[in-house]
């Protein structure tokens, strides 16, 4: 396995932590993928709000004039996201087809405020195939903040 050294942070990683880039020597960047990350984050910081307006307009703009590019994008993130989060799918997937089948009843109102709200289904005790059907319905501000107090 080949290694290079990033020049930023100074690390010596494997050659697939760095992104292609055929104008150079070896056909890498000379930054790792991590600190071109924590570049471009850096620079979004910085931008003003009328360049974030501007940025936006410009994404928008290329996914209509790119519609099957744009499609191809989506299709593959949704893909990696699934193979990355098979548990959590199957567990969403389960109260949904219940729910359509109508087998599983949505109460109407979140049962930690007692708010009438659109409900999202928490899965309290996790995402293994055992605990699919362990929900709460919450809604959207208890659920984050129940999501909040699970990664703490």
């Amino acid at each position: 396995m080949f290694t290079k050294m990033c020049n930023r942070c100074k690390q010596l990683l494997p050659i697939s932590d760095f992104y292609r880039q055929p104008s150079s020597s070896d056909g890498y960047f000379n930054q790792c993928k991590s600190c071109i990350k924590t570049i471009g984050q850096e620079e979004r910081k910085g931008f003003s709000e009328e360049k974030k307006k501007q940025l936006s307009k410009n994404t928008n703009e290329w996914r209509k004039r790119n519609p099957e590019k744009t499609k191809a994008t989506e299709k593959k993130t949704k893909e990696k996201y699934k193979r990355k989060h098979l548990e959590k799918v199957k567990a969403r997937g389960r109260i949904s087809s219940l729910i359509q089948k109508r087998n599983l009843v949505k109460p109407l109102h979140c049962q930690n405020c007692g708010d009438f709200a659109y409900l999202e289904a928490h899965h309290y005790k996790g995402y293994a195939s055992e605990h699919a059907l362990d929900v709460l319905w919450l809604c959207r501000r208890c659920h984050t903040q129940a999501e909040k107090l699970k990664v703490s």
